[in-house]
């Protein structure tokens, strides 16, 4: 599954828990499109700002100190599991998949929710349309008030 089926996906499970899982939709696909527009730049350029380039032989040890941090951040009882799980994530496409688990397993804490000044404005410039469209609709229900009268 490549990021943009799993962020699909992602919103769509979201969505299917939000109060109003139509409007949830419709700000996630407005997202999707940005992000689409985007071409992944500022994904991009947040992974590569967040990476730790370590050596080959170091990997491991890193590998477990990340995870350590997770456990005493979001799971104090379960730091003894650490070591354990650092050796089975031996690679890392099996490291990436621990942490996605453990990112989903201990949601909503382990995402930081940040509103992109991109989608800000998309989402003001949406708004703005829609009260466009309330005000045509009531001015139009106005002026059949007013026709009805008229006769």
């Amino acid at each position: 599954m490549n990021c943009d089926d799993e962020f699909s996906q992602c919103t769509k499970d979201v969505c299917s828990k939000a109060n109003d899982e139509e409007k949830c939709l419709k700000s996630t696909s407005i997202l999707s499109m940005m992000v689409n527009f985007e071409n992944c730049q500022t994904y991009d350029q947040l992974q590569n700002s967040h990476c730790n380039c370590v050596a080959s032989e170091d990997v491991p040890k890193e590998r477990q100190e990340i995870l350590r941090k997770f456990y005493k951040k979001f799971s104090p009882d379960s730091v003894d599991k650490v070591e354990g799980l650092a050796k089975k994530a031996d690679t890392t496409k099996k490291m990436a998949n621990l942490m996605g688990k453990l990112v989903r397993k201990y949601y909503p804490e382990t995402i930081q929710k940040i509103k992109d000044p991109q989608q800000e404005m998309m989402e003001k410039m949406m708004k703005g349309d829609e009260a466009k469209k309330r005000v045509k609709v009531e001015e139009e229900e106005h002026q059949d008030e007013e026709d009805v009268q008229e006769l």
